[in-house]
């Protein structure tokens, strides 16, 4: 009886190799789960910042009253249905080099009549990753103007229509090429980016072209990033066993299980070696 059952126990190496695989598979799961719970996670803040995209690029019907091109820069905006497009398709270089050179002459002209305060360490948020929600600098928390330390302000969308006296996609394609991607303008930038633009007197209509194709760039590079992310979080529902989705799930087994395989590893070598 005795013979028998030290025939019938396996050898302590398999017994761990055994207990290897059974935890490599409960951490592969816990790993799966983590990752589409992520992936539903950043599905959920896509769909929450882009719910208005259709409506905004929808095709008006004929009579309808034009709307305004530009989405919301700050909470305290009214119009949140439409959105940013930067003055792209609008073939409208040419008129908002005209408007640039008649309503932007200087860092004053939009706004900025006092001695510059610094920048901070704070940017304005990109238009594809909650720009359009994001409230300026100075009127955020513990903001004080009379402070040594206070920032400069930044320049919403409604208030830089307000300066150019225009809401059109002509105004939307000056913003861009002093805002860059971001859903405000910053003093340091615009200042640097006007000087480019006058050369003495006159108007430099290439240095403001460049400066909109920078600017544009920067936004379409913003949304590409965007809708790339976008489009991995939905593979991986759609198609859980993609490259990438593996790759997350071994890269989540490595953090959660490097120490206990190393202990596993030296353990059953040692048994090997009995």
């Amino acid at each position: 009886h005795r013979a028998h059952n030290d025939v019938a126990q396996p050898p302590p190496l398999f017994k761990r190799i055994d207990n290897r695989i059974t935890t490599s598979l409960r951490v592969h799961t816990i790993a799966s789960r983590i990752t589409m719970q992520l992936t539903t996670i950043f599905l959920t803040l896509a769909a929450a910042l882009t719910a208005n995209v259709a409506d905004a690029f929808a095709i008006p019907s004929v009579g309808t009253q034009r709307q305004s091109f530009a989405l919301k820069a700050s909470s305290t905006e009214d119009n949140a249905d439409t959105l940013f497009k930067a003055g792209l398709l609008a073939n409208c270089e040419d008129d908002a080099a005209q408007l640039a050179a008649k309503k932007i002459r200087s860092i004053k002209d939009l706004g900025w009549n006092k001695p510059a305060k610094r920048r901070g360490n704070t940017r304005p948020r990109h238009w594809a990753f909650g720009g359009a929600n994001e409230k300026p600098v100075q009127l955020k928390p513990n903001y004080d103007e009379s402070a040594s330390n206070c920032v400069e302000k930044w320049l919403s969308l409604k208030d830089f229509y307000s300066i150019v006296k225009d809401d059109t996609p002509v105004a939307d394609t000056i913003f861009v090429a002093l805002a860059g991607g971001g859903a405000f303008i910053e003093r340091e930038v615009a200042e640097t980016t006007i000087a480019k633009w006058r050369d003495g007197r006159q108007f430099d209509t290439a240095a403001f072209r460049t400066s909109v194709t920078q600017g544009r760039s920067k936004f379409l590079q913003g949304w590409a990033l965007f809708v790339g992310a976008t489009g991995l979080a939905v593979s991986g529902i759609v198609f859980p066993t993609n490259p990438f989705q593996l790759f997350l799930v071994d890269l989540l087994e490595q953090a959660f299980h490097s120490d206990a395989t190393l202990a596993e590893l030296a353990e059953l070598k040692e048994l090997s070696m009995q």
